[in-house]
């Protein structure tokens, strides 16, 4: 399945919390509720390949496995340097 082909209903469109939790490239997450913000996510992402993860209810997006580690990485090296909040 692709990014292109999720899917809207009524209530996603009406209230912005209510969309499908997508991964990005760092350990963010992007809700995608609406024809706009799917398009959006596409011009930043490209039309990128998703499986949907039942257990956390997102969905995953293998491309960004590597990049997702590496800036866990950092982000871990970071706090424990400089300690995190």
């Amino acid at each position: 399945m692709k990014i292109s082909d999720l899917q809207f209903t009524d209530e996603m469109k009406d209230n912005a919390w209510r969309g499908h939790s997508v991964e990005t490239p760092s350990d963010a997450y992007r809700i995608i509720n609406n024809l706009k913000s799917r398009n959006k996510f596409t011009d930043e992402f490209g039309d990128v390949k998703i499986e949907y993860d039942e257990t956390c209810k997102v969905y995953r997006v293998p491309a960004f496995a590597e990049n997702r580690k590496r800036y866990s990485e950092l982000k871990k090296n970071h706090c424990e340097r400089w300690g995190c909040e």
